[in-house]
């Protein structure tokens, strides 16, 4: 048996205005040429993560994943996508 190849995104974010936290947050990932990412592994990894950022929603579109945060004050986050 194969096992399937990923591709692994480790993103840190840190808020350096003024305010303690920024206001609502869009992360858009380009996804590269040969990996994808689905919508079900997309909605799995924002339930994972709510408890411990904060993570509102998030959707594949146009080639991207996109992230819908809350807020930014500091975290990080790992994502993983698989080859075609």
């Amino acid at each position: 048996m194969t096992k399937a190849l990923s591709l692994r995104w480790r993103f840190c974010y840190r808020y350096v205005g003024s305010a303690e936290q920024s206001g609502m947050v869009v992360l858009e990932v380009d996804i590269p040429s040969g990996y994808a990412v689905s919508d079900k592994a997309l909605q799995k990894f924002v339930k994972d993560n709510r408890d411990t950022v904060p993570i509102r929603n998030g959707e594949v579109f146009n080639g991207r994943a996109v992230f819908y945060f809350e807020y930014v004050s500091g975290f990080c986050l790992l994502f993983c996508g698989k080859i075609l």
